[in-house]
């Protein structure tokens, strides 16, 4: 049996953070009949507007069996569309899933987890992870603090996914390179493979040079296909390209379908005993453990900078606060008075402000960090 898979991250952004939407929508909607896909995972469908274009593309190109979710703002950016019916689907929001006090990184407000689903394909099941993981938000050559937060996502997706019996295929944005650690602790904890490195056919998914990014953007390969095979059922990749790479004309002037590209992978599934170099589900890598626990120890230890950093600007602001409003109550003047109230009211509202992040946000982040160590515990457990 052959399986067609795409993955596309569609750049949907509502409120019109993103160039050109509605009409790269309706382009991408254009295309779907000539990819002819068995299933297709999208990802930043945020803006309903954009769901509902794709959807109705798709309806129009014979993908009748489509799943997105409904809650959260944008409901989480998924959107599957299969030709093939689909038995059974569910999704797990991250338990990482980003800052609340960074609101211009935006991650945590979009609902981002992973979807599982199965679908009925003529000769038996398969089943399909659609996923995004947290975005970097780093200068090139800069340091990442949302690293350790990927690691936690691949960890949960990996505990999620090793209860899975059957042939599976894992596909989206994954906002991590091949020589990344998230890339190795995904990739030792699942027993899966990687379509483009598998065939050495890698290509960058960002571009460079493109429309709608930075002039001297780096490219990077940060969309990708896994699979790992079943019981009785063989899985291999045949090919892998990209597609929706090439640009396009919107009302006159350069643009693209998104600012990434797609990939387009063919995989063949079939009955028969596995190879040597085959495990019959997720095997585990005791390597990948203990890079998932050191880069989860590096996260605990940012975050308690962060909580360090934040009580220290609360204290900062209520000491000045406290002096402003001395002076205000001492000061003469009524315009000075005023003056040193506004500032000690401006203090003291921020060091509240700080002194809730540190003690709300911050805390909340340490126990779902603690979550995660608990997870990786349990797999140690199964190599026991």
């Amino acid at each position: 049996m052959q399986l067609r898979v795409l993955t596309l991250n569609v750049w949907g952004l509502p409120w019109g953070l993103a160039r050109d939407r509605t009409a790269r929508m309706r382009a991408i909607g254009g295309r779907l009949p000539d990819l002819d896909a068995d299933v297709i995972a999208f990802q930043e469908v945020w803006a309903p507007a954009a769901r509902e274009q794709l959807i109705d593309a798709g309806h129009a190109a014979g993908y009748e069996a489509i799943w997105h979710r409904e809650q959260a703002l944008g409901g989480s950016g998924l959107l599957v569309l299969s030709r093939h019916p689909i038995a059974r689907a569910s999704f797990t929001p991250f338990t990482l899933r980003g800052l609340p006090q960074r609101l211009l990184h935006a991650d945590f407000y979009g609902g981002k987890g992973f979807a599982v689903l199965t679908i009925s394909m003529p000769d038996g099941p398969v089943h399909v992870v659609a996923t995004h993981l947290h975005a970097g938000y780093v200068p090139e050559g800069a340091s990442d603090e949302y690293q350790s937060l990927r690691v936690a996502q691949a960890v949960e997706i990996a505990a999620a996914i090793r209860r899975i019996d059957g042939p599976l295929v894992a596909l989206g944005d994954w906002n991590f390179g091949e020589s990344d650690p998230e890339y190795a602790v995904l990739a030792g904890l699942t027993g899966m493979t990687e379509g483009a490195a598998a065939l050495d056919v890698r290509a960058p998914t960002l571009l460079g040079d493109h429309p709608y990014r930075r002039l001297g953007s780096a490219s990077e390969r940060i969309d990708m296909v896994f699979a790992r095979p079943g019981e009785h059922r063989r899985v291999r990749f045949e090919s892998i390209e990209r597609v929706l790479a090439e640009p396009i004309k919107i009302g006159g002037r350069r643009g693209a379908y998104s600012d990434h590209t797609g990939l387009l992978a063919v995989l063949r599934v079939e009955a028969g005993a596995l190879g040597e170099s085959e495990t019959p589900g997720p095997r585990l890598d005791p390597a990948a453990l203990d890079l998932a626990d050191e880069w989860l120890r590096i996260g605990l230890d940012t975050a308690r900078t962060r909580r360090s950093r934040e009580r220290g600007l609360a204290a900062a602001g209520f000491t000045l606060g406290a002096a402003a409003g001395a002076l205000a109550f001492r000061g003469r003047r009524a315009f000075v008075r005023g003056g040193l109230a506004s500032l000690a009211g401006l203090a003291l509202g921020s060091s509240g402000a700080f002194a809730w992040l540190s003690e709300c946000f911050v805390a909340d982040e340490l126990e779902r960090y603690a979550q995660i160590q608990g997870l990786i515990s349990a797999l140690r457990g199964e190599l026991d």
